[in-house]
């Protein structure tokens, strides 16, 4: 029963957040956020509004996700449906066409991306680059494989994996939004000036 497959599931919201490292990431979520809804909002042209608009929402999403450990969810939700439905044992090769088939669908996504954008793919490359890189990280943590897990809680210099590629990810799209933001107001500014005094 349904309700029984719920009290399967052994989770309840709880933040990721327990170091500086983890704060200062759920800083750069947010502030990508903002940064990325307020370059989509300056923007007329269909195409360049929805990107933005979607990297936005998608920022804002592992932020919220950082704060209540969504991804969590999905791995208990799938532990519960493997052990409910007699291949737990199994799950390794499961979880292998599994990752298959999202890769599959991410070279689909990549392909037809690039496609709807390959006008002004030099122009969206950047943020695109930051965004895969974060859907992979996503994706791979998600599954949550055993060994991936004991690659992703190892400390070089101090630092967790996880965070150094989520932070990478994060990086790149800031980047990408500081320099859009730039050009934006410089336009703003040139038009400013170039407008007829009194």
């Amino acid at each position: 029963m349904l309700s029984d497959f719920f009290k399967s599931i052994n989770w309840q919201p709880q933040s990721g957040v327990s170091s500086l490292l983890d704060y200062t990431t759920v800083v750069f979520y947010f502030l990508s956020f903002v940064f990325a809804f307020s370059i989509a909002l300056t923007y007329s042209k269909r195409t360049h509004f929805r990107f933005w608009i979607i990297i936005s929402i998608f920022l804002f999403l592992l932020g919220i996700n950082k704060q209540i450990d969504m991804l969590s969810l999905i791995t208990e939700v799938g532990r519960v449906i493997a052990k409910n439905n007699g291949w737990y044992a199994e799950r390794h090769s499961v979880q292998s066409i599994f990752v298959f088939l999202i890769l599959f669908t991410g070279l689909f996504i990549g392909i037809f991306t690039f496609l709807h954008l390959r006008n002004d793919w030099r122009y969206f490359l950047i943020p695109l680059t930051g965004t895969l890189f974060l859907i992979t990280f996503v994706i791979v943590r998600a599954i949550s494989f055993h060994h991936v897990d004991q690659l992703l809680k190892k400390h070089p210099a101090g630092l967790h994996i996880n965070l150094m590629l989520e932070l990478s990810g994060i990086g790149i799209i800031l980047l990408a939004e500081v320099s859009e933001l730039k050009m934006i107001l410089s336009k703003q500014r040139g038009t400013y000036l170039n407008q007829p005094k009194g």
